[in-house]
């Protein structure tokens, strides 16, 4: 194995946490903020209704990565833990 595998699979898990913390923590709770800040981005604007919609979409992704994130660190652990054998 090269010498910066371990290190790349590290950076991997952390960005894996991170990256949905990084949106949720920025995520404006206004629909109308969320308007400004993605027309910002991208340049596109947005309706207030489609931009409710559109956050609340992130909301419910992030919160899924956050499920399977930990599910698949606590799914050795209990592994480990509950040997039935």
């Amino acid at each position: 194995m090269k010498s910066g595998c371990c290190a790349t699979r590290r950076i991997s898990r952390t960005a894996g946490w991170l990256v949905p913390a990084a949106i949720l923590a920025v995520l404006p709770k206004c629909p109308m903020c969320f308007v400004i800040y993605f027309a910002m981005l991208t340049g596109v604007g947005l309706s207030v209704a489609t931009a409710a919609h559109v956050r609340a979409v992130l909301v419910v992704m992030c919160v899924a990565s956050f499920i399977l994130l930990a599910a698949k660190h606590i799914r050795p652990v209990a592994r480990r833990f509950y040997r039935l054998e």
